[in-house]
């Protein structure tokens, strides 16, 4: 297919938990996001196309290895208050006013998740988390 904005938009679910599951281990979540076929992908768990139903099925496995609850809920775009960082990235004057952390984060080769089995990412999560 041509456009890829939608597993652009499923990605962060899968690696900030991953990433940084402190922030997530048992808490319940309110996650927005400014697409809409993301949203219903999200909250359905699956999706048509291989590669967005693997990312789905990953960040359901995190999501349930770290005991965290995501209610996903479109947002405008508008109305997103971190579309800024989509256009102006880390430098964007609303994030800068926020005093949030940052931190970079390391991403899992698109491979991996194509190439292996979701038992085996399962039995990585268990080794990592």
């Amino acid at each position: 297919r041509l456009q890829q904005i939608t597993a652009c938009e499923i990605m962060p679910t899968l690696y900030i938990p991953l990433q940084m599951p402190e922030h997530f281990q048992g808490k319940d979540v309110l996650w927005f996001v400014d697409n809409q076929a993301a949203v219903a992908a999200l909250i359905k768990g699956s999706n048509s196309h291989t590669d967005i139903a693997s990312i789905l099925a990953a960040a359901h496995l995190v999501h349930a290895r770290i005991g965290t609850r995501i209610y996903f809920e479109y947002v405008e775009t508008d109305a997103n208050i971190s579309d800024g960082l989509s256009w102006a990235g880390v430098q964007n004057e609303w994030r800068r006013n926020q005093g949030w952390e940052l931190r970079q984060l390391q991403l899992l080769p698109a491979v991996a998740l194509a190439t292996h089995s979701l038992v085996d990412f399962a039995k990585m999560l268990k080794q990592t988390l």
